[in-house]
């Protein structure tokens, strides 16, 4: 169809004809890249109690060597890292009580960030 031709036998069914055709390209990572578009990244922690306790192994929140939340920052971070202009990448919490800011109420934030500098 790119070399013109708009006319395809079928075998003993017919023949399929094609009136308009239009090629689309999509860019790819580089391509993006290469226009100068930017890309950071920022990520938010799900603290609510339907991940599970702390100290259970099975919990997103466990408190071992590396957690899930850990490894998966982990590896999109380094990929994203490299193209990343400042290679700073704020992360927030939300549904959990972010005592290490600071705050005297025992209340649930929805948006808080985990360093702690709003």
């Amino acid at each position: 169809m790119i070399r013109g031709a708009s006319r395809f036998a079928t075998g003993d069914s017919g023949t399929l004809t094609i009136t308009k055709f239009k090629l689309k390209q999509k860019p790819t990572f580089l391509d993006y890249l290469r226009s100068g578009w930017g890309l950071s990244l920022a990520c938010a922690i799900d603290y609510t109690g339907s991940n599970g306790t702390p100290t259970s192994p099975s919990s997103l929140h466990y408190l071992g060597p590396n957690n899930q939340y850990e490894s998966a920052l982990r590896m999109v971070g380094s990929i994203v890292e490299p193209y990343d202009s400042d290679r700073k990448f704020p992360v927030f919490g939300f549904g959990g009580v972010p005592g290490h800011m600071g705050i005297g109420t025992r209340m649930t934030s929805h948006c808080f960030p985990l360093n702690g500098n709003p």
